[in-house]
């Protein structure tokens, strides 16, 4: 099975990854000296109801604070705007997929993420149970403190 890595700097604005073809996307995330500095601007992550959708689902997500894995759960190709929003709002998370079985379940819900006053996602349709992965997030926020 072929992984491709990507580091992007995190303090850059207009992050672009390229096409990947793989089985496997693992995120490595290097702080530059302009984020570590934004920390104070924190990470926010809201998940909404919203009207029910029907999406299949392609993906395995596990989702890693400094390292440690703090949630996992089934997940779709539009997850990977979600691990992109989140490290660009904080380097220390990190979030991998892995293809799975397809599955077809609805989405009820939607999340946005943000940093401060930026809004780095916006309503990005999913399940209810992602406040799962909110709550790991903010879960590991209150820990690192």
């Amino acid at each position: 099975m072929k992984t491709q890595t990507a580091t992007i700097d995190c303090s850059s604005r207009n992050l672009t990854l390229p096409e990947v073809k793989t089985s496997t996307i693992h995120f490595n995330f290097t702080p530059s000296q302009q984020q570590t500095s934004i920390m104070s601007n924190q990470l926010e992550i809201i998940v909404d109801p919203k009207e029910k959708t029907i999406e299949g689902h392609t993906r395995k997500g596990y989702l890693f604070f400094k390292g440690d894995k703090i949630w996992e759960d089934h997940c779709h190709d539009n997850t990977i705007e979600l691990a992109r929003a989140i490290q660009t709002a904080d380097y220390r998370f990190a979030l991998t997929l892995e293809d799975k079985p397809k599955s077809v379940e609805g989405h009820i819900a939607s999340i946005t993420v943000k940093r401060g006053n930026e809004t780095i996602l916006n309503k990005l349709n999913t399940h209810d149970n992602m406040t799962k992965l909110r709550d790991a997030v903010n879960r590991a926020l209150r820990e690192s403190s």
